[in-house]
């Protein structure tokens, strides 16, 4: 039999395993995409133009016919995921069409969306006029929640299972032990 044919069958194999292994975004950032801050400097030239952003949910208004999320802009990582970092972009307003339950949007979760620039929005914070840029949302990405475990030393499974027997384990992790009195008759 010919070897050719093994070389071919080889290298699809090959190549399979390999594009197995590739991860996709699942948001993809255009090479044209406008940073936040960009785009706050000059909201009505950026009219109409697409961007995909990301960052962490301030605030959801469910309104009549959509719903407001107000997004902490973050940079987003490779594969479109936002970075946790203290520093922010900025502020955007995601207007999704339709019912968005506020508590599956919940505040602190990440989000990343894709839409285009619809105009711009004039809010305080505190006593400060903040423009925040508003994005007709067609595409978006809720990361899942993400916890931490805090190890506790009182975890049974913490400690070395050989720790017991070290040189001068009991003296210091026991008390010495105590003389009882004799019991008075």
């Amino acid at each position: 039999m010919d070897t050719r044919i093994f070389r071919v069958i080889g290298l699809s194999t090959a190549l399979l395993f390999l594009a197995a292994c590739s991860s996709v975004p699942p948001i993809p950032i255009p090479a044209d995409n406008p940073p936040l801050p960009v785009v706050r400097e000059n909201i009505p030239a950026h009219q109409d133009q697409a961007v995909v952003w990301g960052g962490q949910i301030l605030a959801v208004a469910v309104k009549q016919s959509n719903t407001e999320v107000t997004v902490l802009g973050k940079p987003l990582d490779s594969y479109s995921e936002p970075v946790t970092t203290d520093q922010s972009e900025g502020r955007f307003l995601a207007h999704f069409s339709g019912f968005r339950d506020p508590a599956v949007f919940a505040v602190g979760r990440n989000l990343t969306i894709a839409g285009t620039i619809a105009g711009s929005d004039t809010r305080k914070i505190g006593d400060y006029a903040y423009v925040y840029p508003v994005v007709n949302v067609s595409q978006y990405h809720l990361w899942p929640v993400t916890t931490t475990r805090t190890y506790d030393t009182r975890d049974y499974w913490w400690y070395d299972p050989w720790y017991p027997w070290y040189p001068g384990y009991y003296p210091y992790y026991y008390p010495p032990p105590q003389k009882l009195p004799s019991p008075k008759k």
